[in-house]
């Protein structure tokens, strides 16, 4: 008697075991579901596989136990913990990119009332590219010429 009481609570419990890892599995398949479309890059396997590195290594560096990192099973969890991970590495970047737009607006901005350089409509810079295409001596020699016209009046 007590042997079949075990038997049939060891039943119940391999039952119970067997539908708990069946809704364990189908949520992983929702979840994966539902991350292919939070995440639309990731349906590229490479990208997937290289942004989850870089996202394990993330949550890593941000003082998540490895077994933390393993047990996200929720894909809301992985999209926000993704886009905090590319926030990071853009605000990482606008240093450089905010040096980058600095120097260019000191090098493209006028100050007001400036005169606007006029471009070269010099004689000599038709005849320096048709010397330079032709590479003729006679046509290097008209630039000269041209060139000496100009600076000495």
């Amino acid at each position: 008697m007590i042997g079949q009481a075990f038997a049939q609570r060891q039943s119940v419990v391999e039952e119970a075991e067997k539908a708990q890892a069946e809704a364990k599995q189908r949520l992983l398949e929702e979840q994966r579901a539902k991350l292919n479309e939070y995440i639309p890059e990731w349906s590229e396997p490479a990208r997937q596989q290289s942004e989850v590195q870089q996202l394990s290594q993330y949550l890593l560096s941000n003082d998540y136990l490895p077994s933390e990192v393993k047990g996200v099973v929720d894909a809301r969890a992985v999209r926000i913990a993704r886009k905090a991970m590319l926030y990071d590495q853009l605000k990482a970047q606008t240093p450089t990119v905010m040096a980058k737009v600095n120097k260019a607006a000191q090098q493209s901005v006028q100050k007001p009332g400036a005169e606007t350089p006029e471009p070269s409509t010099h004689k000599a810079d038709g005849l320096l590219s048709k010397a330079l295409r032709t590479k003729d001596l006679k046509d290097f020699g008209e630039v000269f010429a041209a060139e000496y016209e100009r600076t000495s009046r």
